[in-house]
């Protein structure tokens, strides 16, 4: 009987190859030379729906298309509906220059980024420690908007706290209510956690029952961190029972 070549794992692994790269090569160019702007985005969603990887690039020359033709608002559509979601899997993937590129491209053809887009720029780049960068995100969403949320402050400030930069942080923690967003007890964990991490046991206790009567009812998740970042420190405990017990 004679075995065809699929059946072999390792052959079906080359072909495979094969056909997704010359699927690949045969999207790209009718995209290049497609006509309309609705067929290219066509293409786009067929190409990731049938799991070929077209890159970000092909999807930024759309990009420019929709706002050479005039089209801001369609450009906003397209870059929300179909780089946002790409841009979030580079960006996981390690693949942040590539996010980078995009990010710079979406300003200069002038669409303002969302809330989801700067929250992946400002976690990368405090994943990489560049908080000037990250700072500059802050400034620039302060500038032009939308507002910062509590994610993106608390991003900086657990950053700010591995460098050991607690002063700072604290600047940033107040910062968020000086710039009209309330705490709430994500800010409040984030900053606590940095107290306790750079061995502030009184302060982050202090914060913790700040936070209680500001009528913020702390989960248990909030208290098993506070006492947990207080045992690895090795921070005295006689005090943790005022305000725990008495809610």
């Amino acid at each position: 009987m004679t075995t065809l070549p699929f059946s072999n794992p390792e052959s079906m692994t080359f072909f495979a190859a094969v056909f997704l790269s010359s699927a690949q090569q045969a999207i790209q160019r009718f995209i290049a030379s497609s006509p309309t702007v609705p067929d290219a985005v066509f293409a786009i969603e067929f190409a990731a729906a049938s799991g070929v990887d077209l890159g970000l690039g092909i999807s930024c020359e759309i990009l420019r298309k929709l706002v050479d033709l005039g089209e801001p608002l369609s450009a906003h559509d397209f870059y929300h509906d179909h780089l946002i979601a790409r841009g979030n899997c580079q960006e996981r993937d390690g693949h942040f220059e590539d996010v980078k590129s995009l990010f710079e491209i979406m300003q200069n053809e002038g669409i303002v980024p969302n809330l989801e887009t700067y929250l992946i720029m400002v976690k990368e780049y405090c994943k990489q420690e560049d908080l000037a960068s990250a700072f500059g995100i802050l400034d620039q969403m302060k500038e032009m908007g939308p507002k910062p949320n509590v994610a993106i402050y608390a991003c900086i400030i657990a950053c700010l706290s591995k460098q050991r930069r607690i002063s700072e942080a604290e600047t940033v923690f107040h910062r968020m209510h000086r710039d009209g967003l309330d705490h709430d007890e994500v800010a409040y964990m984030t900053m606590i956690k940095a107290y306790t991490r750079n061995g502030r046991g009184d302060k982050a206790l202090n914060l913790f029952e700040k936070m209680i009567e500001n009528a913020i009812q702390p989960s248990s998740y909030s208290y098993t961190a506070l006492l947990s970042g207080l045992v690895k420190r090795k921070i005295r405990l006689k005090n943790v029972g005022r305000g725990f017990c008495s809610k």
